[in-house]
């Protein structure tokens, strides 16, 4: 298993074509997904290089609907501060609170949907 020390270390190491600068935002997420074998699985990946306004506008939940065709009705947001939160609600999507992210509880505050301890639980808040 790859810590995320050792996961930050490879990524600005390695050259993305996608994203060849390593200062941006875009290399780290591709270059992070790519490490943990989930790059493949996305048909999209969005970064704060995007949009033209970081969260909680929701801009960049835009971009992703428009590169993948969604709608609006058709996205969850999952995130780990209230900015997530609020990006998401702004969209009208439902909202989901990672509580096991880098902002624990303090999440919370920004009344998601739902709440979740561990990505297993996913599934399950949106089935």
């Amino acid at each position: 298993d790859i810590e995320w020390p050792e996961l930050a270390a490879e990524a600005k190491k390695a050259e993305n074509a996608a994203c060849p600068d390593p200062r941006t935002a875009c290399f780290y997420a591709r270059r992070t997904l790519e490490l943990a074998g989930l790059l493949t699985h996305l048909e999209a990946v969005i970064s704060a290089e995007d949009a033209p306004a970081l969260k909680p506008d929701p801009a960049h939940l835009r971009a992703a609907l428009t590169a993948l065709g969604a709608g609006e009705e058709d996205v969850a947001m999952v995130g780990d501060t209230p900015v997530d939160i609020e990006a998401g609600k702004a969209i009208g999507a439902f909202t989901v609170a990672a509580l096991y992210g880098f902002h624990g509880e303090e999440v919370l505050r920004a009344a998601p949907d739902a709440s979740m301890t561990s990505i297993t639980e996913l599934p399950g808040l949106l089935a």
